[in-house]
Formats: structure tokens, C-alpha cells, sequence
């Protein structure tokens, strides 16, 4: 399973990545979209300098993050959507996007329709995305090439039972399809284990020690507790005369890639 490191939406966060040993990111189309021209392009070369990334189409922002007061309607994202493929298009992106998933706000029919639409704008694998408003996961699984399950949608509507039950089902019969699949915001270890089989997955975590000012490693003895102004302190000669935080994605990345490659496989 190919782990990616969510939240690369500068172009800064690439070389203490690379250095790292990161191949796979995901990044956001609501924090992308700032850059424009010359600026998008050069973005997109250090997005496609990687083995594969994936661009989200940024709605979860709006549905449920910081804008989720926003009200959405079906022109407000016909009008997103549009703009998000004539930044793949325009900028030469080369990997995988996130389709404009509006099941739960606007409609399952809405969403069906804008999926088909999207194929005929955009040149580049479009990961599907299953939510419970869905119902019946067969019709997806048999459209689509590159499927991904909401993992946090099902961890806060229905038990865990339930969410594993689901997961296996689309994971199990996608992938004998000879379907991809991918865990939308998950690098839970426990399911990054049991789903290696899966093709990716991504999340945040891996910088969870900036948020917090500490985090924990499986990779360490004991799982240490790692206090990040200790990491600001430890400077790696290649980043001396780049910021602090730089230094600090460096060590938060190199530890959880560690950690990622003993539960979900090699990440070369």
C-alpha cells in the first residue's frame, strides 16, 4: 500500500520530504488553487517529481473543515469542479485527482453526475470516492477504475464493526476487479495492516507533532515521546539555513515512513 503524506500544498514541504524518503503525496485542490500562471506550473513539476500524487478536490474544507458554514449549491460546484480541471489541464499534472464528492451535501444523483462529466474534462486517473448515501457500493465498484472509501465518514457514522465490514466488502471486490483502492484519510495502523492489498492511502498524521509539539513512533524503542522543539534542536546539516519547521517535517516524515513500513509494506 502506497502511504501518502497529506498536506503538501507548498513547495517548501518537498525537500525535506524527498530527503525523508517520501515517494507519495496528496495535496489539496482548496489550498492549491492559490497559485496561479507560473506559480501553479512550477507547484505541479514538484507535484509530478514524485512517484504518484493525489490532488483532493478540496471540498471537504467546505463540506466539514474551517468553511463548512459555506452553503453549497449545485452551480457553486459545477463552477469548482470546472475550475479544478482547468488547473490539472492547464498545468500539465500528470497523477491522480479526487473527484468532487457531494453525496452527503447535495445529492447521490447530483454526484453521479458530476462524476460523468469529470471524465470527459480531464485526462488523468479520477480516484471515485463511496459514501454512505450511496447505499449499494456494486454500481461504483464496476464503474470505477480507482475507488477510494471515506474511512473518516464511516468511523464517525456507524460502528467499527460496521466500518471494517464495509471496507472489506468494497476493498475485497474492487480489488479481484482488478480495481485500485484507497483509504481516504487513513494511516490507522492497524487497517494500513490488514489492507496492505490496497493500492494507497493518505493522511495527516505524519505532522501531527507540529499541531501537538509532540508525537510518538512505533519505529522508536518504547515508542519514545518525541518533543518537537527537541527536533528544532537537532538540525540536519542539508536544512541549516532553512526555517525550523523545515527540519521538523524532515524528523516527523522520517519517523512515520518507518513506522508506515512496518505495517503497510515497502514505500519504494
Amino acid at each position: 500500500m502506497k502511504v501518502h503524506f497529506a498536506g503538501h500544498e507548498d513547495v517548501g514541504m518537498s525537500k525535506p520530504l524527498k530527503k525523508a524518503g517520501v515517494n507519495y503525496v496528496l495535496g489539496s485542490f482548496y489550498q492549491i488553487r492559490r497559485y496561479k500562471d507560473q506559480h501553479a506550473i512550477d507547484f505541479v513539476k514538484c507535484l509530478n517529481s514524485y512517484k504518484h500524487t493525489i490532488i483532493d478536490s478540496g471540498l471537504f474544507t467546505l463540506m466539514f473543515g474551517a468553511k463548512s458554514h459555506t452553503v453549497l449549491t449545485e452551480q457553486m460546484i459545477i463552477e469548482w469542479q470546472d475550475h479544478y480541471a482547468n488547473f490539472v489541464n492547464k498545468t500539465g499534472y500528470k497523477h491522480s485527482i479526487v473527484e468532487c464528492d457531494v453525496q452527503k451535501k447535495i445529492s447521490p444523483e447530483f454526484a453521479w453526475e458530476m462524476r460523468k462529466k469529470f471524465k470527459t474534462q480531464v485526462n488523468v486517473p479520477i480516484i471515485n470516492v463511496y459514501h454512505l448515501e450511496d447505499g449499494n457500493p456494486d454500481k461504483l465498484i464496476d464503474y470505477s477504475d480507482y475507488i477510494a472509501v471515506s474511512v473518516p465518514e464511516l468511523r464517525f457514522n456507524v460502528s467499527n464493526a460496521e466500518r471494517l465490514k464495509i471496507t472489506r466488502y468494497i476493498s475485497q471486490r474492487a480489488t479481484a476487479k482488478g480495481k485500485k483502492v484507497h483509504l481516504l484519510g487513513c494511516t490507522e495502523l492497524k487497517m494500513m495492516k490488514e489492507f496492505q492489498y490496497c493500492y494507497s492511502c493518505d493522511s495527516t498524521s505524519w505532522f501531527s507533532g507540529s499541531r501537538f509539539n509532540s508525537f510518538r513512533s512505533k519505529a522508536l524503542p518504547n515508542m519514545e515521546k518525541i518533543d518537537i522543539n527537541r527536533l528544532k534542536s537537532n538540525k540536519v546539516e542539508e536544512f541549516k539555513d532553512l526555517s525550523k519547521s523545515t527540519n521538523v517535517f524532515y524528523w516527523e516524515a522520517y519517523l512515520k515512513l518507518l513506522e508506515y513500513k512496518q505495517y503497510a509494506g515497502s514505500q519504494e
